[in-house]
């Protein structure tokens, strides 16, 4: 049994229209998944300040101006309220 040519072009078509009924809502999708993904990022972020917070009785500087080796770059609130 052979598949003629406008049977090509049929499960071609079909095909096509699946793709496009399908690809919004997996870009729906995929846009959730990011929008998840910043939520946990900035609780982490508020979590870890929490902590910080707890633990020194105080928020973090935006950064040092201690004096400090010329070698050595001002510590930025985001390596302080790094857990490692």
């Amino acid at each position: 049994m052979r598949i003629s040519s406008p049977e090509y072009v049929v499960v071609a078509i079909l095909a096509l229209v699946l793709l496009l009924l399908v690809a919004p809502a997996v870009l729906y999708k995929r846009e959730q998944a990011r929008q998840m993904l910043k939520q946990d990022r900035l609780k982490q972020v508020g979590m870890s300040l929490n902590n910080y917070h707890d633990t020194f009785n105080t928020f973090p500087a935006g950064s040092t101006a201690k004096k400090q080796p010329a070698t050595r770059q001002p510590e930025s609130q985001n390596i302080l309220i790094s857990p490692l």
